[in-house]
């Protein structure tokens, strides 16, 4: 059902996203920093890492999905799931670069790949696509969506954290 409305709630699942939207820039943004060395860039890696990684599976799981459910909205959604996964194989190929040890030249050239490819994204969702959203779908629908993708962003953090610990616990039984 098409509406229109401006949405109030900054509980909605459009308000989180922009507000998740903005920490993740302003840490992809740091590392294109040219005064940050290389070990601060290091650093601010494995935070974006971190949050792009549970950014852009919360949204999938969430938003995506529920986006898929709209003829109208299918193809452009389907773009959104494509660019989500190449940004992910580009942060693959920035991990397998052994960060942690050395930041190299090569890391600087697939990072501004990556800026570009995530900014294009950010401007597309929220340009094209969330004002599109706030059309089909109620204030209500929003904000479960905003609690499903808040739900999804805890469990991959909890995810990580898990994932994290069982690192360290196999590195020191090494």
């Amino acid at each position: 059902m098409l509406t229109n409305r401006k949405i109030i709630s900054q509980n909605t699942v459009v308000s989180l996203i922009k507000n998740h939207h903005k920490i993740i820039k302003e840490t992809i943004f740091s590392l294109k920093d040219e005064l940050n060395s290389p070990s601060q860039k290091r650093k601010n890696f494995t935070k974006f890492l971190e949050e792009f990684k549970m950014h852009t599976k919360s949204e999938e799981e969430t938003l995506y999905e529920r986006l898929l459910d709209f003829q109208e909205l299918k193809i452009e959604t389907l773009k959104l799931f494509e660019e989500n996964r190449l940004a992910e194989l580009l942060a693959q190929d920035l991990e397998s670069l052994r960060y942690e040890e050395v930041w190299s030249e090569q890391m600087e050239a697939k990072l501004h790949v990556l800026y570009d490819l995530f900014f294009h994204h950010i401007k597309h969702e929220e340009k094209v696509i969330f004002p599109k959203i706030e059309l089909y779908l109620s204030q209500a629908e929003l904000e479960d969506l905003g609690r499903e993708y808040l739900a999804r962003c805890s469990e991959h953090i909890e995810f990580n954290l898990q994932e994290h610990q069982g690192k360290q616990v196999s590195q020191a039984l090494l």
